[in-house]
């Protein structure tokens, strides 16, 4: 059925081009037999190349044919079932991993690197809801410098009822009301497995949680350790997620004495980046408890922040009386939380800036970098845009990094007093 689903897909982007048929012709040649230092395969006859590839190469480069062409037939043949569509990308980017590899010098500016745990690589990073499972890691990990998964749960849960997800076309933004769907653990734990035997120079975060119950916290703090010890062989290090909007046990830990039992938790059985993941707050009362978990965290051995997640709003999705905001939105709350993170616990911690960053230009991403981000990861603009946005994004942060004066992100990073990770 999935191969059925597959040439289907294929005939819907030809059905989507037909239209445009000169496009179409245009951009078959383009593919196949553009210079060889642009890393697509050269003088392979058509009829000899599979067109899923054909199709991923070129949606995962050109932001165009994404937007105007793949996201409309990927729509029209899943009916505009977000989880489908997403869970199809994911897979075709773990069928074809090898695209991603010849495509990963596009998505690489050395001036732009930055140093973490002794790995020089990109600043840029896939929120960790993009890959809930680890299912496309592999291929992730050529296209950006840090790599994330999650949140993982230890045991399998469907989540929140369907209908779950919503996009705003107009304004770019996604509202969702997920709930922490995952296959559970052990699936993670296999593709993270598989992952390591890769030499892979991204760094590799995996984004956990233990979720309370009706027994109390300590269930959370049990699962927090079984996550920890397992995935720990095969991350470089973990973030700590109890800031879902949509899990609604999740308050529960934001707790300074509970932030900070969890980071000794999982320092105690791994090494690396230890992260933790705070919500966007509208208030100073939110401000301050957001704050006061977040020392609890760094004071448990934690080292990092990753800010901001969704933003709780009341806007409802089928049964869902609740759901996060992701998108543009989203920008003057991860600006003032980096600001407030930076005043309050120094320039020495690792902090991932999320949400908002969206635009081709660069502009959004030079705005977290400035306020003290070492490095940023996002979501939305990729749903919208394409992969490609991600080496739009590059070219325009250092045309921005060079008007100001400074060579490298590096360069810049130390002018405001960061250091290397």
């Amino acid at each position: 059925m999935r191969a059925e689903k597959d040439y289907n897909f294929i005939d819907a982007v030809v059905e989507t081009l037909r239209p445009r048929a000169r496009r179409l012709v245009d951009s078959v040649r383009e593919i196949d037999y553009r210079k060889a230092n642009d890393f697509i395969y050269d003088a392979e006859p058509l009829r000899r190349i599979d067109p899923r590839r054909i199709i991923l190469r070129k949606a995962m480069v050109d932001t165009e044919f994404f937007k105007e062409i793949v996201r409309p037939a990927l729509y029209w043949l899943y009916n505009g079932d977000f989880e489908i569509i997403h869970d199809v990308s994911l897979d075709y980017l773990k069928k074809f991993p090898f695209v991603a590899e010849e495509l990963a010098p596009l998505f690489d500016s050395p001036n732009l690197h930055i140093r973490v745990d002794g790995k020089s690589v990109m600043p840029f990073g896939n929120a960790e809801g993009f890959d809930k499972n680890a299912v496309a890691i592999r291929s992730l990990s050529n296209l950006f410098g840090i790599v994330m998964f999650g949140t993982v749960p230890v045991n399998q849960r469907k989540g929140n009822s369907k209908p779950r997800i919503e996009t705003d076309e107009i304004q770019k933004t996604i509202y969702n009301a997920l709930g922490f769907p995952t296959e559970g653990l052990d699936r993670v734990v296999r593709n993270a497995r598989q992952y390591k035997r890769h030499e892979a120079n991204a760094v590799l975060l995996g984004s956990i949680c233990g979720i309370p119950d009706e027994k109390g916290i300590e269930t959370a703090y049990r699962e927090l350790e079984k996550l920890a010890t397992e995935l720990a062989p095969y991350v470089d290090g973990f973030i700590w997620n109890p800031a879902s909007p949509n899990t609604y046990s999740l308050p529960l830990l934001r707790k300074y004495d509970v932030a900070k039992r969890s980071a000794e938790i999982i320092s105690k059985n791994s090494k690396g980046k230890l992260l933790v993941k705070i919500p966007p707050y509208e208030n100073d009362v939110c401000r301050q408890e957001t704050l006061s978990f977040v020392k609890g965290f760094l004071d448990g051995g934690g080292n990092g922040v990753v800010a901001v997640n969704t933003l709780k709003t009341s806007y409802q999705i089928g049964e869902n009386k609740f759901s996060g905001l992701s998108g543009s939105n989203l920008g003057r709350f991860r600006q003032k939380a980096i600001k407030d993170i930076r005043e309050e616990f120094g320039k020495d911690i690792f902090l991932i800036a999320e949400g908002g960053i969206i635009e081709e230009s660069g502009e959004q991403a030079f705005n977290a970098f400035g306020a003290g981000a070492n490095a940023i990861a996002g979501y939305t603009g990729m749903v919208f845009n394409g992969f490609g946005v991600i080496p739009q994004m590059a070219r325009g942060l250092e045309r921005m990094l060079n008007k100001k004066g400074y060579k490298t992100l590096t360069e810049f990073q130390e002018s405001i007093g960061l250091k290397a990770a």
